[in-house]
């Protein structure tokens, strides 16, 4: 086979497969070159044999439409019957804990899943696509949705160890799952975990799927609704958005004010400071956030 048609033979391949005939070959090249120069310097190397190369599929030549994202509505019903599932369980005011610890969950697998198999179709090389640094964080092999699923029994106690696991190993999400503790058989037996696993695999919440605000509107609406259920006692988590908005209204924050909440709760005074400078066209990433809150 001559240098020019082995060019041509290798200019139908995708990156992927070039990287990884070029390691078979043992070429010592830069994880950065172009793919022109990769295939200048396979062709140089020796002649390639098409069959030993998985074939590109009219499938991979032809991605498929891109799936619809999920919608608002769609994700606050979907948690709402997530909470559903729970109900009898614990009491209504703290469903916020467990269901907003298992969406962050799956949320977080599901992206770092996606920054994986963006990262592996790069390199071509798996162990590298799951190296931490390439990852905004890092997820310990056992400690992934997928890992969590293949347990049958015991699955709170598997489910606690993950949770655990992920703050130990990203330290800027230390107590973000807060005191959850899933390892109850009274209020959580293996069947309602299932359930509630199950429940949550309806939905995929990659980037891809999800917009990025979507996941913040619908932690201010279950509040809401929890808050709602739980009656009187809601009230010590909650303050009605009019009333918030009313708050900030009168307060009239500006681009690089400091802005400080002592008694936060879920932060929804905040959050409608930066929203009040959005709709005036301003810049809220100016803004410094604070609050504190006693009773998380």
């Amino acid at each position: 086979m001559t240098d020019s048609t082995d060019h041509e033979d290798l200019s139908r391949l995708t990156r992927p497969q070039l990287l990884g005939l070029a390691a078979r070959r043992e070429l010592n090249l830069p994880s950065s070159i172009q793919t022109e120069d990769l295939v200048k310097a396979l062709a140089r190397s020796a002649p390639v044999d098409l069959l030993s190369i998985t074939p590109v599929s009219p499938r991979d030549q032809h991605p498929a439409p891109t799936k619809p994202r999920l919608r608002l509505d769609q994700l606050e019903s979907h948690l709402w019957e997530a909470a559903n599932i729970l109900r009898g369980k614990i009491d209504s005011s703290d469903f916020k804990h467990f269901i907003f610890g298992l969406l962050f969950f799956k949320r977080l697998c599901d992206v770092w899943e996606e920054e994986f198999s963006e990262r592996l179709k790069r390199y071509g090389d798996p162990d590298r696509a799951a190296d931490p640094t390439e990852h905004r964080f890092h997820l310990p092999p056992y400690a992934g949705w997928k890992a969590v699923r293949q347990h049958k029994h015991d699955i709170g106690r598997h489910l606690n160890a993950a949770l655990r696991a992920i703050e130990q190993g990203n330290p800027r999400l230390a107590g973000v799952f807060q005191d959850v503790n899933f390892d109850n058989q009274e209020r959580f037996p293996d069947a309602t975990l299932e359930l509630l696993l199950d429940h949550f695999e309806k939905h995929r919440l990659r980037n891809a799927d999800v917009e990025p605000d979507i996941l913040g509107n619908a932690y201010e609406y279950l509040i809401a609704q929890f808050a709602d259920d739980a009656g009187k006692k809601g009230g010590e988590f909650y303050t009605p958005k009019q009333v918030v908005r009313l708050i900030v209204e009168c307060l009239k924050p500006s681009q690089g004010m400091s802005i400080y909440d002592p008694a936060c709760g879920s932060g929804g005074m905040l959050l409608e400071a930066v929203r009040f400078l959005e709709r005036r066209g301003h810049d809220p990433k100016t803004l410094e956030l604070c609050g504190q809150e006693m009773n998380l």
